[in-house]
């Protein structure tokens, strides 16, 4: 199935979202309200925290109830989602070994053993158990939902269209409508992205993180052109969730592209002390570098290799993310390279090959950065930081044509794509 249908279905479906979202909406959250979720010290939303406590009563209650377990698998999962701490899916998985000794059969155990393998990156094994999920109980949305999921994990993106396009024919809620959005902007449709997250915030959604999270999605996309409202989107998210670590990030890019570095540093190292995750010190280490205060950067940068290991100890594959922060870095050039390869193997999507082109690229190897940057360029010319890649493997094959329609497309696209290479492909277009 193409795309294009995913792109026209918000037309048709506004009217009728009135109708399948009733029954999820608990929190509605829009810009105008004045009452934002609380934190407590653990990371959590109040409303988080009290669920996990209440589900945790009611199954030491009904030890024998497979319901309560699955509930507060749920629960934690959402806590995971919150923290960035993986120690949950640990948990869960106690879970869900008791409620299958305690009824193989039901169809809410994969489905929750997909999200698991998701936390995990383990796309593979999602995908199995969410296709299990959706043979137990056909009728259900959410297997379609965490299918879309995985599918676009593992590159197969037409067919995750066709999930997402049931799942939102079926029930038009915030589920749907942020897995539309993705699908979007993986097109280019940024447009289009933008309304279907502006529907997923009118949905609502029973966890106020997930409406902070939409917020913080659609700065990320303002953030390419339109930097003011980039940041009402983040102070929305704020005020939803205050100290949300993905909106203080994105005010510090906000910050960092309007020329206020120490104000950008202010927010990253904010973010960092809330959700100490590697993103937010690579952050850091990237302000660093692009000042030149290279010993700083390098401190951020061991405490990025640090977050990361210890995601790979709970089980994490991170091979891709690691892969991209040491090509970025110039650095363990070879080890890189392995990682991305079994990315690629593992996750086999446009940002896989994109991540093993640039390794390739850095490495001197063209020839197979060629190849594998054609991979990433599958679905088009649509994101800034495989074109600036694609630009710089052209001008090594003195394709200076290509490299300059690739450059000029990236910073049309996004002119902000990148704290360290956005200033220099700006100056090498001017140069072409």
């Amino acid at each position: 199935m193409s795309w294009q249908k995913i792109r026209k279905i918000l037309i048709p479906l506004v009217l009728i979202a009135g109708l399948g979202v009733a029954e999820l909406v608990v929190v509605n959250h829009s810009s105008k309200q004045k009452d934002a979720a609380a934190v407590d010290a653990s990371g959590l939303t109040t409303s988080t925290s009290q669920l996990i406590q209440k589900l945790v009563g009611i199954v030491n209650g009904h030890p024998s109830t497979v319901d309560p377990y699955l509930r507060l698998a749920h629960a934690y999962n959402q806590a995971a989602r919150e923290t960035a701490d993986s120690s949950y899916y640990t948990k869960i998985d106690a879970l869900l070994a008791q409620a299958t000794i305690i009824d193989a059969t039901n169809a809410d155990i994969p489905l929750v053993q997909a999200t698991v393998d998701f936390g995990r990156h383990h796309f593979r094994e999602g995908l199995v158990a969410a296709k299990k999920a959706r043979t137990l109980n056909p009728d259900a949305v959410l297997p379609l939902g965490l299918l879309a999921d995985a599918e676009i994990e593992l590159g197969q993106y037409d067919q995750a269209v066709a999930d997402i396009q049931t799942m939102v024919d079926r029930k038009p809620d915030y589920a749907s409508y942020v897995r539309v959005a993705f699908i979007r902007e993986l097109n280019g449709d940024v447009d289009g992205a933008i309304d279907a997250l502006d529907t997923a915030i009118s949905a609502g959604s029973k966890f106020s993180e997930n409406i902070a999270w939409a917020y913080n999605e659609l700065g990320k996309l303002r953030l390419r052109s339109d930097l003011p409202k980039a940041t009402d989107n983040f102070q929305s998210a704020l005020h939803v969730l205050p100290n949300y670590a993905p909106a203080l990030e994105g005010l510090g890019r906000v910050a960092f592209f309007q020329g206020d570095q120490a104000q950008a540093e202010k927010y990253f190292q904010q973010a960092f002390a809330t959700l100490p995750i590697a993103q937010y010190a690579i952050d850091l280490g990237d302000l660093n570098t692009v000042r030149g205060k290279t010993d700083q950067a390098e401190t951020f940068y061991a405490l990025a290799d640090s977050a990361f290991a210890k995601s790979a100890s709970s089980g994490v594959n991170i091979d891709q993310e690691i892969a991209a922060f040491d090509a970025n870095a110039d650095r363990h050039l070879d080890d890189a390279m392995i990682r991305a390869t079994a990315a690629v193997h593992d996750r086999p999507n446009i940002f896989s090959s994109d991540t093993l082109a640039w390794i390739q690229y850095r490495r001197g190897k063209i020839p197979e950065a060629q190849s594998a940057i054609n991979e990433a360029l599958r679905l088009g010319e649509y994101d800034a930081t495989i074109l600036y890649h694609a630009s710089l493997i052209a001008t090594a094959t003195n394709n200076l044509a290509a490299a300059k329609k690739y450059l000029t497309r990236a910073l049309q696209l996004n002119p902000n794509f990148s704290i360290l290479f956005s200033t220099s492909a700006h100056d090498a277009l001017q140069k072409m």
